[in-house]
């Protein structure tokens, strides 16, 4: 990392400020190099300003003391203010990062104060979890508000570890309320001086029951987890919980330590490390991402004409020289009007012509500002270099995918204003046909939802605006508009290119774009699905991919009407009356095999064989699979045989077992696993019922008197 000598701002010993005056790099030698651009990293604990000045126990109180004072009146907390500001004392010159225990640290405070440490924690845990608790909703206020959405990936999962530690806390203290009665109590105190999280309120609300909700839900289906969990190490002789499994029963399940301590009971071992949800958040934090192999190239930056004009289609060049990547040759040119891929958007492909020889770009990317155009098959390009290229892109592809880009901008508008502002871009895919854009939202999307965005956003076609698009340094660019630019992510560069669509949108964007909405045409959201946890895919088309679109549903729509002999409006109706008689007439047909399968294990009544104590049927009929489960699970149910097993001309075996049976030793899944065999196919399934099958239907004599033999 970056580091330089620094100056700590310390008052009765509480640091209030570090400046580090940063002017060398690390190099993975260890050695320092000095860097040409020195900083000053400045960092002023304004909290503890704040406490230092008022004189409170602990920053928490300075900083929350109306949310604190109200939680305390509804926990009845008391507090002792010796203990507290001793802890703090003491805290302070200790990392709990260095301990691991955070017991040694509450020894050294009750030593100090002259108690046991039972006395301590009687004191000192219900505050901290006051404070905690004051903290946390603050702390899941502003990132609410920012945008961020609970999920189990990235910065949210951060929001949601914090939001059910809050909860946690709550039930520590017994309370009644509910964590949304105790954020209104926080919003309260933070929208005063935030209007930011004013305008929030509704939504952070609203994020903040449901996932509350799914808590409870995830609480109630974790405790048969646990109790799997725990009776499956018993068998393995195992006594206590290891971490590793403690740590994936919250990552994959959101079961709390505390829960599982408390299902686990005396009965089992669990030890919950101090720094359990530190090591927890600390997994998701590391870059497992592969980082792109370094690719040096010594070109000038080429001069990307399509910036300049974008109605430009064909252009002249001077190829500069042939570059290898990936095993591939590609070539360079002074200038250039293919859009290199990139921000979603595909390159544009065509065609260069050199001395009359004309070759395919089927690719273009480009590489520390340098474009490479990789060329279709094997052509000696050497012979190309430092002579005038013309080249000519495919118009009708560029203008589909400007389109596309810029419809992209349009639905996360009209989605922002829908859904609320805390919509924000997590990605995006354009392309020729349809593109997509993915949503930061906390719930699935409406179709009465999507409707609206729709049509907001042809709205914002058919308004005509044009797009103001220019270059600004990055300073000027968050000055003007902040950092909703970056709705596509952050942008590399000191100078940034602004796609601004006035009073609609504002994004830094490298892409290429329709000069006015109006040129973008038709936009027609196609489906909606979730990804993944708090993340929501819009797929779209535009322009005339948009009327492909539309033409193909109503000739979807056209040919099932067709079907059924009705009319287009009558189709819902005529779908439902189908759908309810074929699924009445399943049911009779299902009651009516269940009556078969009856007759047909009547039949067999007297087909009981005795097989050293027990009660065997075995039986080739004309039966479906489902048939051959029933009867054979009738005959073991009912005592009328201890083995059944049953198969039919279509290569079908079944096995069923009594409890009998089974604790005679019989393990009938095995059994048809092994006679599954002879028909050249597998099988297996419970001790009590187990099926098989296979193609060699001719075999199905022998496999039955194989799992006779077994038996």
């Amino acid at each position: 990392g970056n580091e330089g000598p620094c100056y700590e701002v310390c008052v009765r010993g509480v640091e209030l400020a570090t400046l580090v005056f940063i002017q060398y790099k690390t190099l993975d030698n260890g050695e320092k190099e000095e860097i040409p651009i020195k900083v000053v990293d400045t960092g002023y604990g304004l909290e503890r300003i704040a406490w230092i000045s008022q004189g409170t126990p602990t920053a928490y109180d300075a900083c929350f003391a109306p949310v604190v004072d109200k939680l305390k009146e509804l926990t009845d907390v008391k507090v002792n203010t010796d203990i507290l500001a001793r802890n703090a004392q003491i805290a302070g010159m200790m990392d709990i990062e260095d301990i691991g225990d955070i017991k040694e640290l509450r020894q050294q405070v009750a030593n100090s104060l002259g108690i046991t440490l039972d006395e301590l924690l009687e004191s000192a845990e219900p505050m901290e979890a006051i404070y905690i608790i004051a903290d946390h909703t603050r702390c899941l206020a502003f990132m609410l508000a920012d945008g961020i959405i609970p999920s189990n990936v990235k910065e949210g999962y951060l929001a949601r570890l914090v939001l059910r530690r809050t909860i946690r806390f709550m039930k520590e203290l017994n309370m009644k309320e509910s964590l949304a009665e105790v954020m209104g109590i926080q919003l309260e105190f933070l929208t005063k001086f935030y209007p930011e999280i004013k305008d929030s309120e509704d939504h952070i609300m609203n994020i903040i029951s449901l996932e509350e909700e799914r808590y409870q839900s995830t609480i109630k289906k974790g405790t048969s987890i646990v109790k799997r969990s725990i009776k499956r190490l018993k068998k393995e002789g195992k006594t206590e919980m290891p971490l590793d499994m403690l740590m994936d029963l919250y990552d994959a399940h959101g079961i709390p330590p505390e829960t599982v301590v408390e299902i686990a009971g005396d009965n089992f071992t669990v030890n919950v490390p101090d720094n359990f949800f530190t090591l927890v958040a600390g997994a998701h934090e590391k870059d497992t991402s592969n980082k792109k192999e370094s690719f040096e190239i010594d070109y000038p930056e080429t001069d990307l004409l399509f910036y300049k004009d974008f109605n430009q289609k064909e252009f002249e060049a001077e190829v500069l020289g042939v570059v290898e990547k990936d095993g591939k040759n590609t070539l360079v040119f002074d200038k250039t009007v293919f859009y290199p891929e990139g921000g979603g958007q595909p390159s544009d492909v065509g065609t260069i012509s050199v001395d009359g020889t004309v070759v395919n770009i089927n690719y273009a990317e480009k590489v520390n500002n340098v474009v490479l155009h990789h060329v279709d098959g094997d052509v000696d390009l050497d012979n190309f270099v430092g002579k005038k290229v013309e080249g000519k892109i495919d118009w009708n592809r560029r203008i589909t995918l400007a389109s596309h880009h810029s419809a992209t901008h349009l639905i996360v508008a009209a989605a922002r204003k829908i859904l609320g502002e805390h919509i924000w871009q997590a990605a995006a895919q354009k392309g020729v046909s349809r593109s997509r854009i993915d949503l930061s939202h906390y719930k699935r999307i409406s179709q009465e939802e999507l409707n609206e965005i729709e049509k907001l956003a042809n709205e914002y076609v058919m308004d005509n605006i044009e797009l103001d698009i220019k270059f600004y340094t990055r300073d000027e660019a968050e000055s003007l508009y902040g950092f909703k630019l970056y709705q596509g992510g952050i942008v590399p560069g000191k100078s940034i290119r602004v796609v601004k669509i006035l009073g609609i949108d504002v994004q830094a964007c490298a892409g290429t774009h329709v000069l006015r909405t109006g040129d973008i045409g038709p936009i027609k959201i196609n489906k909606t699905e979730r990804v993944q946890d708090g993340v929501e895919r819009i797929d779209f088309s535009a322009g005339t991919a948009a009327v492909d679109s539309i033409q193909n549903e109503n000739k979807l729509l056209r040919e099932s009407s067709g079907i059924f002999k009705v009319d287009d409006d009558q189709l819902p109706k005529t779908c439902d009356r189908f759908f309810s008689e074929w699924k009445a007439q399943k049911n009779e047909i299902d009651k009516l095999k269940s009556e078969i399968a009856s007759l047909k294990m009547n039949s067999l009544a007297d087909d009981v064989t005795e097989i050293k104590g027990l009660k065997v049927v075995k039986q080739l009929i004309d039966a479906d699979f489902k048939e051959l489960q029933k009867i054979a699970t009738d005959f073991t149910d009912n005592d009328n045989a201890d083995v059944v097993l049953m198969g039919n001309n279509d290569g079908k075996i079944v096995g069923a077992a009594s409890q009998n049976a089974i604790d005679a030793g019989i393990k009938v899944n095995e059994i048809i696993k092994k006679a599954a065999g002879v028909l050249g196919g597998g099988g297996g399934g419970r001790l009590t019922l187990a099926q098989g099958a296979g193609p060699k239907c001719e075999n199905m004599d022998e496999a039955l008197n194989i799992a006779i033999d077994l038996i």
